[in-house]
């Protein structure tokens, strides 16, 4: 395995462990009042409650926001009876938010239908639909559960996944882009993957973003290695400023991507 992808597989593993037991820690303490969970919240506020029925209801919902976040909901809890609902919802959702929630609930529940949607999308939609189905159907694989935890490990792209996303071409960069402020640190990461397999001068912009100090360490040491796919002038720079990095990591790995590929000396 190269060191680059050893190193972020490693990255993403520790994450993974961090979450799993910061989760097991959070169920330990007593005397915490829980708080409830945000969705329960927002969709009490707009008046759907959490049963199967009213989540099923709420996809003809006129706000998209409550649409797409009570197909997620329904995605959350296993409701497969749901399918045939969801999928008549998606065959008429204009809202791009909602879309990609229900698409993803449609993936969760049924991997068979969401394959099928997504072998439609080149005839009928957009380039970012098509960006999201496969965002999706890669995510799915890393999901799993240990006991009553879910988990979410790392599942890098297939080089089929890879093919897609370059026949698509420059119009899967805005997508993926925005899949950069996914609250999901995985799908940010392998939106960083997938930019770096497109590569040119126009994902520089995309990738400097991943680089910033909000993203987890593991997204930004993807940054730099995917960097190497950008013109050597662009990409140099934005590596060189990663060099005094307040996070020892990125500063090491930006060393080592300018040492070992571009043969570029660093100052002590």
């Amino acid at each position: 395995m190269r060191s680059a992808e050893a190193a972020l597989l490693a990255l993403a593993l520790a994450f993974t462990s961090n979450a799993i037991s910061q989760s097991a820690s959070s169920q330990s303490k007593l005397n915490i009042e829980p708080q409830p969970p945000t969705t329960k919240q927002f969709l009490r506020e707009h008046g759907v409650e959490t049963t199967p029925e009213s989540l099923t209801a709420a996809l003809n919902n006129p706000d998209g926001e409550v649409r797409g976040i009570a197909a997620a909901e329904l995605a959350n809890k296993n409701i497969a009876a749901s399918i045939p609902n969801l999928k008549e919802s998606l065959a008429k959702e204009n809202d791009a938010f909602a879309r990609h929630l229900m698409r993803s609930a449609l993936f969760r529940l049924s991997p068979a239908d969401g394959e099928s949607f997504m072998k439609q999308l080149p005839q009928e939609s957009t380039a970012s639909d098509r960006v999201a189905a496969i965002l999706d159907k890669i995510l799915k694989r890393g999901e799993g559960s240990i006991g009553n935890i879910k988990t979410t490990t790392w599942v890098p792209p297939s080089q089929e996944d890879i093919e897609r996303i370059r026949e698509i071409g420059q119009s899967a960069i805005p997508p993926l882009d925005r899949a950069l402020d996914s609250h999901r640190p995985f799908e940010q990461l392998l939106a960083v993957r997938l930019l770096g397999a497109i590569g040119g001068a126009n994902v520089v912009g995309p990738l400097n973003r991943a680089l910033g100090s909000g993203k987890a360490n593991s997204v930004r040491v993807a940054a730099l290695w995917a960097l190497r796919s950008a013109p050597v002038d662009l990409a140099i720079p934005i590596i060189q400023s990663a060099v005094g990095d307040p996070d020892p990591l990125v500063a090491r790995h930006a060393r080592e991507v300018l040492t070992d590929y571009y043969q570029v000396e660093v100052p002590k």
